[in-house]
Parts: structure tokens; sequence; C-alpha cells
């Protein structure tokens, strides 16, 4: 009975394993792989943010992290990471606290609000070196997301909207100078813009 059972019991596993070898090898089996995706739109808002300058920014970051003992680094524990940014940067104004108030026949004012730093897009972001010291594999790794937001932070943003700010009030009045002289080619526009 036993010998019965263990020839039961071999042949059911050779054929078994005969089975799988012979679908394994051909292409009637397959494997099906699906994803889903769900998106849940919660809010629309209608802008009127005005884009004045589109920046087309390329820089490279550096970063560099040690094991520090006593406020000191450690020999050999140096990890250094490059990395390149690419990116468009949208400035302008929201055109909903723009103020256009005819003081004469001619005459415009046109009050100007802050500048503000609309957005980004076209975003590339590639490592393009790493130097590691000898004993650098003690070193925590350095996160490339922390580099890559300190680009694009509200002091970032900051910067690009100070560093272009003469630019910035030379397409506004372009702009609403070409605007407000196609209803009136005759008019005179004083523009009023935010102190600094």
């Amino acid at each position: 009975m036993k010998k019965r059972t263990a020839i039961v019991l071999v042949t059911t596993i050779a054929v078994s394993l005969f089975i799988g070898f012979i679908l394994g090898n051909h292409k009637f089996v397959n494997t099906d792989t699906s994803f889903k995706d769900t998106q849940v739109i919660k809010s629309l808002t209608k802008e009127k943010q005005v884009v004045l300058v589109n920046l087309g920014v390329s820089e490279v970051l550096t970063a560099k992290q040690s094991i520090q003992l006593f406020d000191t680094d450690l020999f050999g524990t140096n990890k250094y990471k490059y990395v390149q940014a690419e990116f468009d940067a949208k400035l302008g104004l929201d055109g909903k606290k723009v103020t256009i108030e005819k003081t004469n026949d001619n005459t415009y004012k046109i009050k100007i609000p802050e500048f503000i730093f609309i957005g980004h897009s076209n975003e590339k972001f590639s490592v393009i070196a790493e130097n590691n010291d000898i004993l650098s594999w003690v070193t925590p790794d350095i996160n490339e997301t922390q580099m890559v937001t300190k680009i694009l932070n509200s002091t970032a943003q900051q910067k690009y909207l100070k560093k272009y700010h003469d630019l910035l009030k030379e397409s506004t009045q372009d702009f609403y100078g070409s605007l407000l002289r196609t209803v009136n080619p005759e008019a005179k526009l004083v523009y009023e813009f935010p102190k600094k």
C-alpha cells in the first residue's frame, strides 16, 4: 500500500511538472497586468493670471553630506551630488487685482498689484555626477527631492521675482499699453506699481 501511494505521488508530481513545463514554454499562456488610476477633481477655479515673463532656467545644484563629530567632518565620509535642473518659470500678476481708472479725457491710471510667481513647467532633473569618499558608505544618501525642492520653493520664487522686477515692469507697461491703445490710440498712461 505504501509503495502504491509513493508511485501515485511521484507520478502526480512528474505529470504536474511536465504540464507546467509545457504550459510555461508556449505562447498561449500569458500574464495579464492591469493598473487602475482614479482621479477626482475637488475644485475648479477660473483664474485671471497674466504671464508677463517666461524664464528658461538651467541650474546645477550641489549637495554635500558627511558624518560629523563635534561639528567637524570625519575624514573620508563626504558624499557629493550634482543635479542638473531645468524648467520654465512663469512670472506675472493677478489680472483681477489690476485697476484701470480714467482720470482725464485721454489719461488712464493703471494700478498694478505685486508681481507673483505663477508656476513652472517642463521640469527636468538629472544627476550629473556623484563623488563619494572612501568611508562614505557610513553616510546617509543625499535626498535629491530636497535638492530640487530648494530650487522651486517660495524663497527661490521670490529671488526670481526680485531679479526680474524691472523686466516685469517693462512687460506690464507693454501689455497694458497695447491693450488700452487698441481702444484709445491717444491714451496717456500712468502706471502705479507697489512700493518695494
